[in-house]
């Protein structure tokens, strides 16, 4: 897992680590307070979206940068690299994309399911 922080950027990784982070706490929050029968805030259903949405948008910023950056380092070469070598970028600077979307993908599935929980309980008190 380390490896594929440094591969995918440092500068990168670790704020989609902490995003990571901060919506799982959310999610046992808001899931410890349907548990336990405690009001939930519509607003931590959509801080829980909202945060995956923030990944995600990190990641796609990550990848430009680092197109940016390939095309700017290949436009000053002499001759073409082999081509295993662009490859070899193209798969590391996709690294930060697909981090950000497994983070989207969790936030978005942790948000319908909450949300319906949610509405259930509501529900159920009446």
């Amino acid at each position: 897992m380390f490896r594929l922080h440094v591969e995918g950027g440092m500068e990168w990784m670790f704020p989609l680590t902490l995003m990571l982070l901060f919506l799982i706490g959310s999610i046992a929050y808001v899931s410890y307070c349907i548990v336990t029968g405690k009001y939930v805030a519509i607003k931590w259903l959509e801080t829980i979206k909202h945060a995956g949405m923030l990944a995600l948008a990190w990641g796609a910023l990550a990848t430009v940068y680092g197109l940016s950056a390939m095309f700017k380092s290949l436009q000053t070469l002499k001759e073409v690299p082999p081509l295993e070598v662009l490859m070899g970028g193209l798969q590391a600077l996709l690294i930060a994309l697909l981090y950000a979307l497994s983070i989207f993908i969790i936030s978005l599935l942790a948000y319908l399911f909450l949300k319906f929980k949610v509405k259930n309980a509501v529900q159920e008190q009446n």
